[in-house]
Parts: C-alpha cells; structure tokens; sequence
C-alpha cells in the first residue's frame, strides 16, 4: 500500500518515484524492475521510498490510481449519455501506460484500481448501489482493459469509436450507462 500525504514534499518524492518507474518501463520488463533501479534513476533515497511506498507494485497502483483520478475527473465532463463511451476514449488515450503492466500479468493490479474509482465515484454522487453493482463493475473494468490489451496486440488500427462501439455491442453500454447505479443523471 502507497502511504502519500498531500504536502508538497511527499508529492513531489511520488512523482519523481513513479517517474523513475516510467523510465524503467522503458528499459526493462516490469517483472524486472527492481526498487534499486526505480532510485537510482529518480535520485530518491530509499529512505524516502518506504516512507512512501512498500513496493514496486505500490508505486503502479499510486500511479494508476492517479491516471484513474485524471479519467473521473475528465468523466464530469462528459455528458450523462456519452459516459461509457467517454470513460473508454479517456482510457484508450493513456493505454500506453497499461500495456507494460499488463504483459507482467499485473492486470490485477489496474482492474482493481478501475474498480475502486468507479466505486469512490458512485459513493461521491450518492448513487446508491445494489446487489449487481460489484459484478457490473467487475465486467465493465475488465471488458475496457481487456478491449485495450486486444488493440494495442492488433496494432492500433481502430479508432476509439469503432472500439466504443464493439464493447457496446457486447456489452449493451447504453442499458449499462442508463442504469443509475452506475452514474448519477445530474437532471
């Protein structure tokens, strides 16, 4: 687990740590990134690094729970019947930063991080959840992240509409979107 407090000094260690961990992804496989390598490279001292983070895999949560913040941030944006199809375009724009994680089969860790900010935003607009609500997330983070895996291996060819529009046909996103337990209607 990540242990970040919101003043300036520990904020600016996290970003240098993830941006060392951005670096390294570059460079080697996730699964061979080591908290050495990740130091190193962001100049951070180790002491600092455990005051922190506990892991490697803490410092890709922190980091895509902040990209997941950026993407429920964007969604407020969106107008209530362009949700789903909005939520993927903002994720397919920063599906580089997934595939990496991903091939060291830590999808686990990004589908859980999925999870938890929908969650914390359907608790933030009052949405009261049902008995299914669990499961509609679980299928709708793991349908989006498994549609980027599938396009990033087919070379990128589709564009993000074309993508919006095959999960929506399997998925029946529309119902998805109109359900209220997974989006607050602001009217």
């Amino acid at each position: 687990m990540y242990h970040i407090k919101k003043d300036k000094r520990c904020l600016k260690s996290a970003e240098a740590i993830t941006g060392g961990l951005e670096v390294m992804l570059q460079h080697k496989n996730y699964a061979d990134i080591s908290i050495s390598d990740i130091l190193r490279v962001s100049r951070v001292g180790r002491a600092t690094f455990y005051r922190l983070f506990d892991t490697v895999d803490d410092v890709v949560v922190y980091k895509i729970d902040q990209i997941m913040q950026e993407i429920m941030n964007d969604y407020r944006q969106v107008p209530y019947e362009e949700f789903t199809r909005g939520f993927l375009k903002m994720l397919f724009v920063r599906s580089g930063e997934w595939i990496n994680i991903v091939s060291a089969g830590r999808m686990d860790l990004i589908i859980h991080s999925m999870r938890n900010s929908l969650e914390n935003m359907l608790e933030h607009d009052q949405v009261p959840k049902d008995s299914e609500a669990d499961y509609r997330l679980a299928v709708f983070s793991g349908a989006a992240l498994s549609l980027i895996v599938a396009w990033n291996e087919k070379g990128r060819e589709q564009s993000i509409d074309e993508l919006a529009s095959v999960l929506d046909k399997y998925l029946d996103l529309d119902a998805l979107a109109a359900d209220q337990t997974l989006i607050n209607d602001p009217r």
